[in-house]
This record gives structure tokens, C-alpha cells and sequence, in this order.
């Protein structure tokens, strides 16, 4: 037996050479399907063994059999040719945004409230695509993104990040309860009022708190929920008030919202680790085109802290 080569990464090609000489019984059979010489071909396939450690095929005057360990290679073998052919295609797809995937991080509530009308644009543009948008806290989804696990993210603008940022707008808090003025709401002046708050895990728990501090007060619970579209039915009800980003306030219930004298916002930004994918590109030249509220002067502009 040989020694196993330190460089464990498989080359995929030496795979499928391999399984091709598998599949045809004979090396010199393979070398004619794949168009290479023999003797470049048992190179190859030489090379491989080194790698993994041992022989992988028997030779005999016939031609080739598995060894036991080719044995157990060949089915992991197989489905790594496999999902590499997959993934080339795939790639070669998405630069051509054909059938191709837009793959994302965000928070909950941009994905069911500010970003749903331009996935809605996307899907009407490409309806071949898949979309793959996965939700995270406003920590998650920048330690995501910078590993990769995610194209781009879009959320708070993330600090000391040093890939592409582009800034789209900004979200705003407005008011839900059972308030019996039309006019805008001080937010101190319901400090003392019973509150919906989010669960602590939830993004917006952080900001909801730091608006009430910059406000004077720390809001006592009546109830907490992880959906900003729950803690606005929750406050219809009369339970409490919540600070709900305006994009998420179920239809039916604008008789309960109420807008903040001073209002409460937050920045929204798209950014990816290194440069964007042609269907990350794609997609932002969406965002940039979707109206986007700036705050007003006297806004309160919470940041990622």
C-alpha cells in the first residue's frame, strides 16, 4: 500500500477518468471514449491511488476489475461527478440567468414587507429562476454573508465591512394600538402604556428598545411575538402598543396605525462579500429602481450597533 497523498482534495476530472475505466472494463477502452492517450490515462489514474492511498483497480490481461476499495469508492465517486456537473451547470446558468438561482440573506421583516414587491418584479422578469432567501438577525446575517453561506445580504449596512455596499433607503416604525387621535404619536407620551414587544432574538427587539431609551423609557410587555405582522394584530386587539415597520402592517388595519412626531428609521443596504454574482446584479438593479422614503430631518436613525 502507499501512502496517502497530504493533499486530500480530489480532483474531479481523476474521478471521472477513473470511472470511465470503471465503466468499460479496460484502460484502453476508456482512453479511446475520452479521446487521450492510454498511457496518459493509467497516469492519471496512478495519480489518483497515490491520493487515496492504495490500488483502486485490479489489472488483468483482460482488462480491469474494482478492488475492494475501488469498490467502496465508486458510488461517492459517482455522485461527486454528479453534483460537480450539477454545479458547473448551474453556474454557467445563473451568469446567463437562465434557470438560474438568487440567493440571498435578509430579515423577516424586509422579506414579508419592504422587499416583496421587487421579488415580485424579479419573478415576473425571471420565472425561470429559483429565489432562496434565508432570514437572519441583523448579527447572523453579516457573519453569514462574509463567510459565504449567502450571495449578498441585505439589511442594516454592516461595520468595518470591506466588500461592496450599496445604500437603498431607509424603513420606518409607525405606530399600532387603539388610539383614539388621528394625529401623530409622541412616543414618550405612551411610556407608561403596555407594550408588544418581540422576542429577543428578533431584530427589531433591539431597535424597538433603542428608540424607547432615546425616548426616556425601557417599554414593559404585555405580550411578546416573533412576527412584526403579529405584534400589529396583537395591538389591534387593545393588548398593548407596537412599533411596527409600516411595510408590515397587515392590510385592514390602517385605522390603528398612527405615524411618530419624530419618526424612528433605520438605513437599508445591499452588500456581498467580494463582487456581485450576474444575479445579484440583477436583482439590485431592481432595488435601485423600487422608491425608497428618506427620513425626514428630525428623524431618528437607528444604526448597527
Amino acid at each position: 500500500m502507499t501512502r496517502p497523498s497530504s493533499d486530500v482534495f480530489l480532483n474531479l476530472r481523476l474521478l471521472s477518468y477513473w470511472i470511465t475505466a470503471v465503466e468499460e472494463g479496460s484502460v484502453t477502452a476508456a482512453a479511446k471514449r475520452i479521446s487521450i492517450p492510454q498511457p496518459a490515462l493509467s497516469q492519471q489514474i496512478r495519480t489518483l491511488e497515490r491520493a487515496i492511498g492504495g490500488s483502486l483497480l485490479e489489472r488483468l490481461p483482460t482488462g480491469v476489475q474494482l478492488t475492494d476499495a475501488g469498490r467502496a469508492l465508486l458510488p461517492e465517486a459517482r455522485a461527486a461527478v454528479a453534483a460537480g456537473q450539477r454545479g458547473l451547470q448551474a453556474a454557467r446558468e445563473a451568469l446567463k440567468l437562465e434557470r438560474g438561482r438568487l440567493e440571498f440573506g435578509s430579515y423577516a421583516t424586509l422579506l414579508s414587507g419592504a422587499l416583496l414587491s421587487s421579488l415580485h418584479v424579479w419573478h415576473t422578469r425571471y420565472p425561470d429562476t429559483s429565489v432562496r432567501a434565508l432570514e437572519f438577525n441583523r448579527h447572523t446575517l453579516v457573519e453569514n454573508t462574509a463567510q459565504g453561506a449567502v450571495d449578498f445580504g441585505i439589511g442594516l449596512p454592516p461595520p468595518a465591512w470591506s466588500g461592496p455596499v450599496v445604500d437603498l433607503g431607509w424603513d420606518e416604525f409607525v405606530i399600532v394600538g387603539r388610539l383614539t387621535s388621528r394625529r401623530p404619536v409622541r412616543l414618550e407620551s405612551l411610556a407608561d402604556s403596555e407594550w408588544i414587544l418581540y422576542h429577543s432574538q428578533h431584530g427589531l427587539s433591539e431597535l424597538m428598545a433603542e428608540a424607547c431609551h432615546v425616548a426616556g423609557f425601557s417599554p414593559h410587555g404585555a405580550i411578546e411575538t416573533s412576527q412584526a405582522e403579529a405584534a400589529a394584530r396583537l395591538a389591534a386587539t387593545g393588548l398593548g402598543y407596537a412599533l411596527v415597520p409600516k411595510d408590515n402592517v397587515p392590510e385592514g388595519l390602517q385605522e390603528y396605525v398612527r405615524p411618530l412626531t419624530r419618526p424612528v428609521t433605520w438605513p437599508i443596504a445591499v452588500f456581498t462579500r467580494r463582487t456581485w454574482s450576474p444575479s445579484a446584479a440583477a436583482y439590485l438593479e431592481i432595488l435601485l429602481a423600487q422608491h425608497w422614503p428618506a427620513p425626514a430631518d428630525d428623524a431618528l436613525v437607528l444604526t448597527f450597533k
